[in-house]
C-alpha cells in the first residue's frame, strides 16, 4: 500500500512535511556528515519552504547542499523561476554557502548545453560516492506529470541519464525546461510528494490507484531506492480518504 498521510489543511500539511525534512536531513548529516535536499517548484511548496525558513537554528544548515528537480529556461528573478520562489522563501533566511546551492541555469546557452552542465555539477558533488540525494521534493501536476516529466513525453522514457531538456505542453507559459529524469528522482534516499488541492484529485487516484498499470502515470513511475510517502491534504484524496486518514 502506498505511504499516505493525509491532512486537513494545506497548513497542517506544510508544517508536518517541514518536520519530515528536518528528520531526514539530520540523519544523513549524522550518518555522512553532509546532506542533499532537491526542490520542487508550484505554489504547494511554498508554505513547507517558509516554515523551514523559519527554523535557521533546527539543523546545522551550513553542511546542507540544495538541487532542483527541475526548472523553467527563464531568468533566476523571474516570476516563474522554481529557484527564484525558493530564493525568496527559503534560501534567503538560511545560513546555506552560496556555492552549496546548485541552480539549474538554463536561461541561457542552451537548454541541452544547460542540461550537461547540471549533469556535471551532480557528478562533482557525488564524487564516487554513492549517488543517492538524501530528500527529493516532488509535486503532482494535474495532468499526473512530476518534475518537468509530461504524460506521453519520450523523455519519461530516458533509461539512464540524471539530466534532460524538455518541453511543457503548450498550455504552460514556460516551454522550455530542465528535468532530472526519472532514474535521478529514483536516486533517493526520500521521496516525498507533497499534493494539495481540489485540482489534483483526479491524477493523486489515478498515481495511488492505477486502472491501467501498463500506461501509468509520470508520476506513478517514481519509485526510489529508499522510501516514498505522499503527504496530501484531504481536498485532493477526497472520497479515497480512510477513517484513519489514509487510503
Amino acid at each position: 500500500m502506498p505511504d499516505v498521510h493525509a491532512f486537513p489543511s494545506p497548513d497542517a500539511l506544510a508544517t508536518a512535511a517541514a518536520e519530515r525534512i528536518l528528520s531526514a536531513l539530520r540523519e544523513a548529516l549524522a550518518a555522512r556528515g553532509r546532506a542533499s535536499l532537491v526542490l520542487s517548484g508550484g505554489s504547494t511548496p511554498e508554505p513547507v519552504f517558509r516554515r523551514l525558513a523559519a527554523r535557521p537554528d533546527a539543523l546545522d544548515w551550513p553542511r546542507v547542499h540544495v538541487f532542483w528537480s527541475d526548472e523553467r529556461c527563464v531568468p533566476p528573478d523571474d516570476a516563474d523561476s522554481n529557484y527564484g520562489l525558493a530564493r525568496q522563501t527559503l534560501l534567503d533566511a538560511l545560513p546555506i554557502p552560496e556555492a552549496q546551492v546548485h541552480r539549474m541555469a538554463c536561461e541561457s546557452g542552451g537548454p541541452a548545453d544547460a542540461a550537461q552542465r547540471y549533469a556535471d555539477t551532480l557528478r562533482a558533488y557525488f564524487d564516487g560516492a554513492e549517488a543517492l540525494f538524501d530528500v527529493t521534493l516532488l509535486g503532482l501536476g494535474a495532468d499526473g506529470h512530476v518534475a518537468s516529466l509530461f504524460p506521453d513525453d519520450d523523455a519519461v522514457d530516458a533509461p539512464n541519464g540524471w539530466v534532460m531538456a524538455t518541453e511543457a505542453p503548450p498550455s504552460s507559459p514556460v516551454a522550455q525546461r530542465l528535468t532530472l529524469t526519472l532514474p535521478a528522482l529514483n536516486a533517493s534516499r526520500l521521496v516525498l510528494f507533497l499534493v494539495a488541492g481540489a485540482s489534483k484529485r483526479e491524477a493523486l487516484r489515478r498515481v495511488l490507484r492505477p486502472t491501467d498499470p501498463e500506461a501509468p502515470l509520470p508520476a506513478a513511475r517514481v519509485r526510489p531506492v529508499g522510501d516514498l510517502a505522499w503527504y496530501v491534504d484531504r481536498a485532493a484524496l477526497g472520497d479515497d480518504e480512510g477513517p484513519d486518514g489514509g487510503v
